[in-house]
């Protein structure tokens, strides 16, 4: 009888502690839930599919820039209820709270969240102030759900935990609430959490944090289908980037980092500083150039060795060895003529090398440049994918480079117009050239004098925006990336 009942004392003992530690369990958890909560950072209210955030640290200088480029920002961002989010703004008596503005994906537009913190009595005001009753709200997940507006334009908000988040999407907004109690926000995601601790460092500026994949992607919706490839590469090599974002006058400036592969990494680290002053060769109309640098074309080629899809390239390339290379077009009335350039070292690459045995064109000479049959093939510009694949059917030596084409006709065209006057007096280059910093190992240019130049790469959905209609300039560079990360300069120019 004593050996049962210190069995039966035993056995109540252990479930006892077991209980205890499974309460202490679930309160730990409730208490660090709760705490974590309570304690969370602005960014933990953004749902994770968001395409575009913008984290506004100084609200007045984001309204006053942002004004004139109203039109290209519902172009690109959907901006449309953003004077509706600073009317809320304006009830909360000039808050200087940051806020953040993220866009998720809703068919071939952007659901728009707004979030910022403020004090429950700061909300409580808002209520007042917007005459709505406290009593008239739909519950959510134990959060309450107000709605302001009229059929036209209604906005639903929510406060909790501290946070004051608002939306015209109902839906978006239940995901805020949802994602806020989730542990599984986007500072969990390594990439992001690399990209936003750029950010965090420096929170007196305005920046946008760009969910590369799903941002081209949506922008492909626009482009024409012989250029979609081009912004797949872009998904493709980079996750997030963030970006220090100004508006001023008819230019946009975005400069900051996005994350890259350990592949891409590994290549960039390949490259050197651009030295080569390709702007001697570039005639006054060029449209369009991206310059790569490869001091060490040994060491650049060996990383695509052993790549099947860089089968022919490799083997033009390798041929070539080019310590630089630049890739170009020029328009000629409705025509459009691509370029290739390459700095080699003449002393190790012949010109014998790489002409056909019937090579030289009588009927093609140019004083005093004749154009010659190559004997190379097709390569990818930069061995890369991105862009399209050009034929080098021709070429001329002028000054110190190799220039290809696929016809003798662009050739023609070339030597007849680089004489008269170069890219250095445009006032596009000028514009790019003073603002890229001058230590780059990419770099790329696209400009147009009009809207009827960017015909061939928007498609006709995207021909009624101010964006295709106003659009002058693109101009980016890469620097050297470290730790997977690289600093990206963008210029935009309406």
């Amino acid at each position: 009888m004593g050996k049962s009942d210190h069995s039966i004392q035993k056995n109540g003992l252990i479930i006892g502690t077991i209980t205890i530690i499974i309460c202490i369990g679930i309160g730990l958890y409730f208490y660090h839930n709760f705490f974590r909560q309570t304690n969370a950072q602005l960014i933990e209210t953004v749902p994770t599919d968001a395409v575009f955030i913008f984290q506004v640290n100084d609200n007045r200088a984001f309204v006053n820039e942002l004004s004139p480029f109203s039109s290209y920002m519902n172009d690109l961002f959907h901006f449309q209820s953003f004077p509706g989010f600073e009317f809320f703004m304006d009830q909360l008596q000039g808050s200087k709270s940051s806020f953040i503005i993220s866009g998720h994906q809703n068919g071939d537009t952007h659901a728009i969240l707004y979030s910022l913190k403020i004090s429950e009595t700061q909300f409580a005001n808002v209520i007042e102030k917007l005459k709505i009753d406290p009593r008239n709200f739909q519950n959510f997940d134990d959060t309450k759900i107000y709605v302001y507006g009229t059929h036209f334009k209604k906005f639903s908000f929510t406060y909790h935990d501290g946070f004051f988040s608002i939306s015209e999407d109902p839906e978006l907004l239940k995901k805020s609430i949802i994602q806020l109690k989730s542990l599984k926000n986007l500072l969990a995601h390594n990439p992001f959490d690399k990209i936003y601790s750029v950010v965090s460092k420096n929170m007196k500026q305005n920046w946008l944090i760009v969910n590369n994949s799903l941002f081209f992607k949506n922008l492909n919706q626009y482009i024409n289908k012989d250029y979609q490839g081009f912004f797949d590469g872009m998904s493709e090599s980079f996750t997030w980037s963030a970006f220090q974002i100004r508006f001023y006058e008819n230019e946009v400036s975005l400069l900051g980092y996005t994350t890259t592969s350990k592949d891409f990494e590994q290549l960039m680290a390949l490259q050197g500083v651009n030295s080569h002053p390709f702007g001697e060769i570039l005639p006054f109309n060029t449209h369009f150039y991206s310059i790569l640098n490869t001091p060490n074309p040994s060491d650049y080629l060996t990383h695509f060795q052993n790549n099947a899809k860089m089968g022919l390239s490799f083997s033009n390339y390798n041929l070539l060895r080019p310590e630089s290379g630049i890739y170009f077009s020029l328009n000629q009335d409705s025509l459009t003529f691509y370029y290739m350039g390459f700095v080699c070292d003449t002393n190790a690459i012949s010109l014998s090398q790489i002409q056909h045995p019937d090579s030289l064109l009588p009927d093609s000479k140019v004083n005093p440049n004749p154009i010659y049959t190559s004997s190379l093939t097709a390569v990818y510009p930069h061995m890369n994918p991105m862009f399209k694949s050009e034929n080098l059917n021709y070429f001329i030596q002028y000054k110190e480079y190799y220039i290809f084409s696929s016809s003798k006709e662009a050739l023609k065209y070339y030597l007849k117009v680089v004489p008269n006057n170069n890219i250095e007096s445009n006032p596009y280059y000028r514009f790019a050239k003073t603002n890229l910093p001058t230590a780059t190992t990419f770099e790329f240019f696209l400009a147009a004098q009009n809207n009827k130049k960017w015909e061939r790469y928007l498609n006709q959905k995207s021909q009624k925006m101010s964006v295709s209609k106003n659009l002058k300039l693109i101009t980016y560079s890469y620097s050297q990336p470290k730790d997977q990360l690289m600093g990206v300069n963008i210029f935009i120019k309406f």
